[in-house]
This record gives structure tokens, C-alpha cells and sequence, in this order.
């Protein structure tokens, strides 16, 4: 064998190894398990609107396991009883107070896009300087180990990103 055979079979071999793995690996899986829930505050609206993504397959599991039959968000965006059920989700396991006080979120809707689910929540807020907001995310704490949820908050002039990792679910803002 000479020079350019050996460098060949160590450029394709590799190649041909990766392509193995990726193909044996099924399509839906990934290896990290995080969400990002987007919190923006229009201060001159009175408006808090707030974005969560989410794994699909990772949501539609622990949907399945809670409620005992298979949900497929994909074909539901206008399923009510899956609206309903995806709010309750949403709604035990991401909550915020402000200055101590719950604030009660509407679900908007959510729709699919391509791998993940962006699911969509809002509601009225009178934002003043001195506000403390808190906020719990466990979003599919319950059903996988190594969860990792990024929290990016904006409001006024404050824009920044926090993280939470399984256990710890509380994340607090003053504006």
C-alpha cells in the first residue's frame, strides 16, 4: 500500500464509522436534553408574552406518560383536549410571581416546527421599576434526568439569559 491508500482509508474510515452511528441512531433522538422559554414584557402594552421550546418527542412523552394515551402534536394544533392538556402541563410546571403575587397565564397555542414545539403564553402585567419577578420552570423535569431549561427574560433594557438545571427550578429577575 502506498501513501495515498493509507490517507484514503484514514479520511473514509471515519466517514464511513459516523455514517454507521448516524444511521443506527433513530431520527427523533438527540443527545442533550434543554428548553427555552422566551419572556418578553411590553412595558407600554401592559403585556407579558412568553415562548417555550421544547423537544418534540421529549413533550409528546411526558404527555403520554401523564395522561395514559398517545398524543401526537404534529395533527393537535387545533385539538382542544389536547390544548387542554398541554396548558396543564405547562401551567404545573412553569409559574411566576410578581412581588410575590401569582400570575395566572393564558395559553395562546403552539405549533410545530420541525423537531420542536413552540408552545405560547400571555397575559396583562403593570410593570414598575421596583418589580421582583420569580419564576419556577420544571419543564420535563419529571421525565428526563438531565433536563437543562434557558430562561431569556427582557424587559425595558434588561435583556438576559439564565439557566436551570435539574433540581434547581427557581430563577429570579428585578427590573
Amino acid at each position: 500500500m502506498n501513501d495515498k491508500t493509507i490517507k484514503k482509508y484514514l479520511y473514509t474510515l471515519p466517514t464511513i464509522i459516523l455514517l454507521f452511528i448516524v444511521t443506527a441512531v433513530p431520527v427523533s433522538s438527540h443527545p442533550f436534553y434543554f428548553s427555552l422559554s422566551e419572556i418578553k414584557i411590553n412595558v407600554p402594552q401592559k403585556r407579558m408574552e412568553i415562548s417555550c421550546k421544547l423537544f418534540t418527542d421529549d413533550l409528546e412523552n411526558a404527555l403520554d406518560q401523564l395522561n395514559k394515551h398517545k398524543i401526537d402534536l404534529a395533527t393537535s394544533t387545533k385539538d382542544n383536549k389536547v390544548n387542554a392538556v398541554l396548558y396543564s402541563y405547562l401551567s404545573e410546571r412553569f409559574k411566576i410571581w410578581i412581588n410575590g403575587k401569582p400570575i395566572i397565564l393564558k395559553f395562546v397555542g403552539f405549533e410545530v416546527e420541525n423537531e420542536v414545539t413552540w408552545c405560547y403564553l400571555e397575559t396583562d402585567v403593570d410593570i414598575k421599576p421596583t418589580n421582583k419577578m420569580n419564576l419556577m420552570n420544571s419543564l420535563l423535569y419529571d421525565f428526563l434526568p438531565d433536563q437543562t431549561n434557558l430562561v431569556e427574560f427582557e424587559c425595558q433594557k434588561i435583556n438576559t439569559t439564565e439557566r436551570v438545571n435539574k433540581p434547581d427550578k427557581e430563577i429570579n429577575f428585578n427590573f
